[in-house]
């Protein structure tokens, strides 16, 4: 049985995926105003670009969201330019988040979800997933999606749908129709900008997408986050609450296991080892025989090496979220049928995987190309940044992760008596203030948190000196200033 652990007591909420004692997905779900995977916007034209063919928009972040003339919507033709104008409204949907120093990827054809099926306003496009593969169902399911949809509608059934009753399908696609009027109608209304539909919570869909196929058991450390959950899950999920447990990654060897994921060097079971390196253009993967080889090289300890990581990269792609060219360089292969059993290895890892991802096979240089759709930011840089004092050699924490960590730290420091908490910081994190913002934000136990300068810190690390009344935290602060 898959089991899941939630830790709701710090932000972001984490969510783990172990199944026979194995890694299976790290997720994260943070508050932000950042633009995220899905969500909806009432989106202004800046500017068209006719050489891109494609607009910028306005949708009240940082950096304006880019609409390329594919995903504008279907039954018109001509140049961008001559669809769009500068300074009109769109009502448009994240399809990829920002990345690095590029702006949201917007599309206008809008989808909706629900379990079983994707809602498609703005297109006549109907289809069942090909992996459904009994004639009846399709022929079932094709039929239901044309009674369905309305002139102009589209919509496509997914794997789930095939154990989904009519009824149950009719229902979640009306309330998918409602949901899009009450999209419109928001929007008319509007700011130019504005988030109208916030992406559903990214823990919720994980959860529900295990809980549709089979039993599971999900461990959380909040009984007010289970109670959110539940009301949406309703079978096939064993509830385990350990009510106040900040302690709930570290007592199941949790941490300790999302940082193995952060390393470049992943182990394979024969002695062999991946190194996996993210560039900007591209993430390159060697694969090693390490101590697998011996001193003699032998063709058929060459292919379980290869083998072996063949299996483990579309888990490390997942698992680390990573999206893009990869290129993986195996060891030397001359046979052509020995390349194609790695090859069947690998495609046969990403059938499960949501993210679309090709295979593109070997080149003449003997590297093997994959693409996976990028969405969103890679698990590395997520949770880490360059290191400011090596100026980017090594990677230290993110200012999100930095805070959550502090924020567990002082929530484990806790004595009901305690009114304040000393912490010691690197000077360059004193320098910084927008971090301090994130913290007090959030839920604390102390009623003051008070800073110091440790000069013996690290960059990005801290250390809870001390507890107690807030007259002996500021005392103890002004020993150490």
């Amino acid at each position: 049985m898959k089991e899941v652990y939630i830790d709701a007591l710090t932000q972001p909420i984490r969510l783990v995926c172990i199944e026979h004692q194995q890694l299976q997905d790290i997720r994260f779900e943070e508050k932000t105003s950042q633009p995220l995977l899905e969500d909806c916007y009432a989106g202004k034209v800046l500017r068209i670009h006719p050489a891109l063919q494609a607009a910028f928009i306005d949708i009240g972040s940082h950096k304006g969201g880019f609409l390329p003339l594919n995903e504008l919507p279907d039954g018109e033709n001509g140049p961008i330019e001559s669809r769009l104008t500068e300074g009109q409204r769109v009502l448009v949907q994240v399809k990829k988040e920002p990345y690095r120093d590029k702006g949201a990827k917007l599309t206008m054809k809008i989808e909706l979800k629900a379990s079983g099926m994707v809602y498609l306003p703005k297109s006549g496009y109907v289809a069942v997933s090909k992996k459904i593969k009994s004639p009846e169902a399709k022929q079932r399911l094709q039929k239901l999606a044309d009674s369905l949809c309305e002139p102009g509608e589209g919509l496509l059934f997914r794997t789930e749908a095939e154990g989904l009753t009519d009824e149950q399908l009719t229902i979640a696609m009306n309330r998918l129709q409602n949901s899009f009027q009450d999209l419109l109608h928001t929007f008319r209304s509007a700011a130019d900008g504005a988030l109208l539909q916030r992406t559903s919570s990214v823990i919720l869909n994980v959860v529900k997408e295990l809980a549709s196929s089979e039993q599971i058991r999900v461990i959380t450390n909040s009984r007010q986050f289970k109670t959110v959950l539940a009301r949406s899950i309703e079978e096939n999920v064993d509830w385990v609450t350990d009510e106040g447990a900040v302690h709930l990654f570290s007592n199941h060897g949790l941490e300790a296991t999302i940082e193995q994921v952060l390393s470049s060097v992943v182990p394979l079971p024969g002695g062999g080892q991946l190194v996996i390196e993210s560039l900007e253009a591209l993430t390159v993967i060697d694969v090693n025989s390490g101590q697998a080889l011996g001193h003699r090289v032998k063709e058929r300890t060459i292919q379980r090496t290869n083998e072996e990581a063949a299996r483990e990269i579309p888990r490390q792609l997942k698992l680390r979220q990573i999206g893009g060219m990869v290129v993986v360089d195996f060891i030397d292969m001359k046979e052509q049928h020995l390349r194609a059993s790695i090859e069947g290895t690998l495609r046969a890892g990403f059938l499960d995987d949501k993210t679309r991802t090709s295979c593109l096979g070997f080149t003449a240089l003997g590297l093997y190309e994959i693409v996976r759709k990028r969405t969103g930011q890679p698990l590395q840089e997520r949770l880490t940044q360059p290191c400011p004092s090596c100026q980017g050699t090594g990677d230290v924490l993110s200012e999100e992760e930095f805070v959550r960590q502090l924020q567990q730290s002082l929530l484990e420091s806790n004595r009901s008596e305690d009114e304040a908490a000393l912490v010691a910081i690197h000077r360059d994190q004193d320098a910084t203030k927008d971090w301090k913002q994130q913290l007090f934000s959030r839920h604390l136990p102390f009623q003051h948190v008070l800073f110091t300068v440790g000069h013996e810190l690290a960059p990005c690390s801290f250390r809870v000196l001390q507890t107690g009344s807030l007259n002996a935290i500021k005392d103890a602060a002004d020993r150490r200033s």
